[in-house]
């Protein structure tokens, strides 16, 4: 007589075919949970530049040296000159080499705003003398 001391194979596939299915219902679950994770990372991300952005502004010379280093944009606000060096200033308050800011197609970016297709702009309303600049964030979810 002969001793069973492993699984058939139609033992196998079941379990296979059980874990196929619990996969299929739980997966659209999991996108949206990581999804919303990520949203939320990058809605922190645009207050730590906002912050980074605002605390820029206080260390120069005046608000007038400030707006100096900024251009009229395509709707009337001030737009930054050099965009990429102010975003590498930036970076110095706050950022990790994990969600440090880029500069990709004209907008900033960080690792988790490229995976949802996010992006922030800086812009400074006119007047400027009564407003400090400040962080629109884009995020298509």
């Amino acid at each position: 007589m002969r001793s069973q001391n492993g699984f058939t194979l139609v033992e196998v596939m079941v379990v296979l075919v059980i874990m196929a299915i619990a996969a299929v219902i739980v997966s659209p679950d999991m996108r949206k949970a990581l999804g919303f994770g990520k949203a939320t990372v990058v809605n922190e991300q645009a207050v730590k530049a906002q912050d980074a952005l605002s605390a820029w502004v206080t260390e120069q010379k005046s608000i007038t040296a400030a707006a100096a280093q900024f251009a009229p944009g395509p709707s009337g606000e001030l737009v930054p000159k050099d965009l990429a060096g102010l975003v590498a200033q930036m970076n110095s308050y706050w950022s990790t080499e994990k969600d440090a800011m880029s500069v990709v197609d004209g907008h900033i970016v960080t690792n988790a705003m490229n995976t949802i297709g996010a992006y922030m702009d800086i812009v400074w309303p006119q007047p400027y003398r009564k407003t400090y600049p400040h962080i629109n964030l884009t995020n298509p979810q």
